[in-house]
């Protein structure tokens, strides 16, 4: 009896060791995976935030199209500077 009781006791020790480096190994990963998905919203925030930027960017440009008082040769004729200075964010 006292040998089968410490064969069961060695074998729970065993156990409970693989378990404990099994949770020490799964919150490295939850870690690191936590990590990743702060630098995921990161980039989808900032890739909102630019977006939101390009959006505006757009409608300005829009509005400088729509507010031209002669026609465009584009072929033949530089684009207006007010133009070139908005799609390079140089407002």
């Amino acid at each position: 009896m006292l040998k089968f009781m410490s064969i069961i006791t060695i074998v729970l020790a065993a156990f409970c060791c693989v378990l404990s480096f099994r949770c020490d190994y799964l919150q490295n990963k939850n870690n690191e995976l936590s990590d990743k998905v702060e630098e995921f919203q990161d980039a989808i925030k900032k890739f909102q935030k630019d977006s939101a930027k390009a959006a505006k960017t757009v409608e300005k440009v829009r509005t400088v199209v729509k507010t031209v008082n002669e026609p465009c040769d584009c072929y033949n004729t530089p684009i207006p500077e007010q133009l070139r200075n908005l799609v390079r964010g140089e407002n």
